[in-house]
């Protein structure tokens, strides 16, 4: 009897454990209802019907409609050679074999009813972003996967499931967030440039995370600048403030702006990120400057208050962008700028410093013990602590607003030098004494060029 039980039991055993591995299956209704709503993907009287297999002229639709060009399918109804396309898709397919899209399979059959595959539908989507024999059909997936298309998960999925509407709503989704080739222009920021789309409905329906805004008609000779919008409250007037320090390190005073600026508190889809505002200044159509401030842990709980400086300039125009801050992109900003350095690398430091003639020595950061801290960690506390409430200017030029930045006289640069074992904020023409730095303590030192840009950012660890 026990042998038995044993021999049932390891049955059972084998039965479980000899089962395929089946992919999980997720249900994209909620990106389909978001295509929808950009009118980008219809139902049918049975509604989405995603568990239908798609055949290749819905594909063809789905292909126009993400090129932009139903509207053109539509009124220009090309004509085609095809004898299997049913009439709603006629000027669809028409559209694709005039630009070139689509041959057919052959005997004048564009195969219209033929279930469409992953490989199928992966290639219409590549092409949509311009990749057209940059990939091998049967490697469309990995290749979708490679340009940001399909996540690892994703691509796992649609190589072992059958491919159905359900799936053909994800790679539409997921390409309308993909950048075309070899540009820095997603394919819903592209369909909003020939409005087809428009922002509000991107950023509703989360295909994109960046938020627009245009102050119009101001006049920065104002004596108090007062805007509101949903995005952005500023509050300022103009006063003298504090400019990069002379030669002879003394402090001077420019005409700018001084006051406040608040980002609105509404937005709970970036709930705990880092987002970043630029704020772009514009005289007469023409480019004046950029600035840029950074809301660290964003909350819809907390007022985003920040103070707002800046030299005077002449301006009628404020154009805010918004978004997400990634860390992709402070490495981006920081590509062959940053370095992370120990007391150990001062001659490293003095030698850029004597190389450029301007650095700033930025307080050092405590109570917080940084050895802890991973690269992207720091790498995200140095973009704040040097790009956030900066300006730059059309022509390079830089501003902080707290400009503390000492220039040295290069040809005497020998009776200077650097000292750890002390931190000091006076600076004179014997001594720089930049930064200390403990076990917990982290501290930065910036070079400047000579338009004060940020050449060179050292974090003392």
């Amino acid at each position: 009897m026990r042998k038995t039980y044993f021999v049932v039991l390891l049955t059972v055993i084998l039965i479980f454990t000899l089962q395929p591995a089946f992919a999980e299956t997720l249900d994209y209704t909620s990106e389909a209802d978001k295509l929808n709503a950009l009118g980008l993907f219809k139902g049918t009287s049975n509604g989405y019907e995603l568990d239908r297999v798609p055949n290749r002229a819905e594909s063809a639709a789905m292909l126009v409609r993400l090129l932009g060009a139903e509207e053109e399918a539509n009124k220009a109804n090309y004509s085609h050679p095809f004898t299997d396309v049913p009439e709603w898709a006629n000027p669809i397919v028409g559209y694709m074999y005039e630009k070139g899209l689509t041959k057919g399979i052959g005997n004048n059959l564009f195969g219209a009813s033929q279930a469409a595959s992953a490989k199928d539908y992966s290639t219409f989507m590549l092409r949509t972003l311009g990749y057209d024999g940059d990939f091998n059909y049967n490697d469309a997936l990995p290749f979708a996967a490679e340009k940001g298309i399909l996540t690892s998960v994703e691509l796992k999925n649609l190589q072992s499931e059958n491919f159905k509407r359900n799936e053909m709503v994800l790679l539409s989704y997921n390409t309308l967030k993909a950048n075309l080739k070899s540009q820095e222009l997603t394919l819903a920021e592209f369909l909003v440039n020939k409005d087809v789309l428009n922002k509000d409905e991107l950023f509703n329906n989360g295909i994109s995370n960046r938020i627009e805004e245009t102050i119009l008609n101001l006049n920065s000779s104002f004596e108090l600048l007062n805007n509101n919008n949903s995005l952005i409250q500023v509050t300022a007037e103009k006063a003298n403030i504090q400019v990069i320090p002379s030669e002879n390190y003394k402090e001077t005073l420019e005409a700018g702006f001084e006051g406040t600026i608040i980002f609105n508190n509404h937005i709970s889809q970036w709930e705990g990120l880092n987002i970043k505002y630029e704020l772009n200044y514009y005289y007469k159509g023409e480019f004046v400057k950029t600035s840029k401030y950074l809301c660290n842990d964003y909350s819809i709980k907390e007022k985003n208050e920040y103070c707002l400086m800046t030299p005077y300039d002449k301006f009628d125009e404020i154009r805010i962008v918004a978004y997400p801050l990634s860390i992709d992109e402070i490495k981006k900003d920081f590509d062959g700028i940053l370095e992370i350095v120990t007391t150990n690398d001062s001659d490293k430091i003095l030698d850029s410093i004597v190389k450029y003639g301007n650095f700033s020595g930025v307080s050092t950061f405590t109570g917080y013990d940084y050895t802890t801290y991973s690269n992207d960690e720091l790498y995200e506390l140095a973009w704040f602590t040097i790009y956030s409430d900066s300006s730059e200017y059309s022509d390079g030029h830089f501003f902080e607003d707290y400009p503390y930045i000492n220039r040295i006289d290069k040809t005497n640069a020998d009776k200077y030098y650097i000292e750890f074992n002390e931190k000091v904020t006076d600076f004179d023409d014997d001594k720089i004494v930049l930064l200390k730095s403990s076990n917990s303590e982290l501290g930065f030192t910036i070079i400047h060029d000579n338009g004060y840009k940020p050449v060179k950012i050292y974090l003392v660890k």
